[in-house]
């Protein structure tokens, strides 16, 4: 399509937002032992779980 640059397009409310969550030891590892089991990262886990929550609370 000569008039449309998808290059610039852009999802609203989807664009990544870095925040900092500091937890204590013992849950980065239980985390990483369940991101090692599904084959996925740690911050890949944490956003999956967040988002089941959050349409749980719906």
């Amino acid at each position: 399509m000569q008039w449309l640059d998808l290059s610039t397009a852009r999802r609203p409310n989807l664009e990544p937002k870095r925040v900092n969550v500091d937890f204590p030891l013992w849950m980065v590892n239980r985390l990483d032992e369940n991101a090692k089991k599904r084959g996925v990262t740690r911050q890949a886990l944490i956003k999956m779980w967040l988002a089941d929550r959050l349409e749980a609370a719906k």
